[in-house]
């Protein structure tokens, strides 16, 4: 399996993190497979395990893993200019809702897999993108998961992450953010359960107008 893959040159996509050596795309295809040892290969480090941090002031190790990195909203921001994309997606952590933002929502996270390990009951999620590059997202509801939340009487503290913003805290995006084409990606929040996508349009969006919408099933 590749490294990393992008999607028209405006979405990167990797399972972990950025790296601080990464400093352009052309680098992971320089990086030899197979791998030997990934400790020993930064970027390919990196992108195999670095996870995103809410309060991390630039690029520091990562004491849960112990190894790779970790890297707050500032570095999603430079990474983003200075690989000239709009987005990273990337997965390794388990989310409530299968899927959660990141730096002003610059950065994904995608988890794929629901109750995972059993113990955790969280949703699954995929994200779809189509021709005109609007993401939207599939969540995939496990059987009985508000009954099971509420016996618990709280979050399991493994399952969501203290480093990504919550589905549910998203707010709304400013409906003008579209006519502003240096912006970063912005996403429109739906409540749960209750899918509408986003108007289509008939032209690829400009830089920094990625559009999103998401569907929920249960599973």
């Amino acid at each position: 399996m590749p490294l990393a893959a992008r999607v028209s040159n405006r979405i990167l996509c990797m399972h972990g993190g950025i790296s601080e050596q990464l400093e352009d795309i052309s680098r992971i295809n320089d990086i030899k497979l197979p791998l030997p040892a990934v400790k020993h290969i930064p970027i390919a480090r990196d992108l195999l395990w670095a996870d995103p941090d809410k309060d991390a002031k630039g690029f520091q190790p990562n004491t849960i893993r112990a190894i790779s990195c970790i890297f707050g909203p500032a570095e999603v921001a430079a990474a983003c200019e200075k690989l000239k994309i709009d987005l990273i997606v990337r997965g390794h952590q388990v989310v409530e809702y299968g899927y959660a933002f990141f730096a002003d929502r610059r950065l994904i996270t995608v988890f794929s897999a629901s109750r995972y390990q059993e113990e955790l009951h969280n949703y699954a999620a995929v994200v779809c993108v189509n021709r005109f590059l609007e993401l939207s997202f599939v969540q995939l509801k496990p059987e009985d998961f508000e009954k099971i939340r509420d016996e618990k009487g709280e979050q399991n503290p493994e399952q969501v992450t203290n480093n990504v913003e919550s589905k549910q805290e998203t707010k709304p995006a400013d409906p003008k953010a579209a006519e502003k084409p240096n912006e970063a990606p912005k996403v429109e929040a739906k409540k749960e359960e209750k899918p509408k996508e986003d108007d289509k349009t008939d032209k690829v969006p400009e830089k920094g107008q990625l559009k999103t919408a998401e569907k929920t099933k249960n599973g």
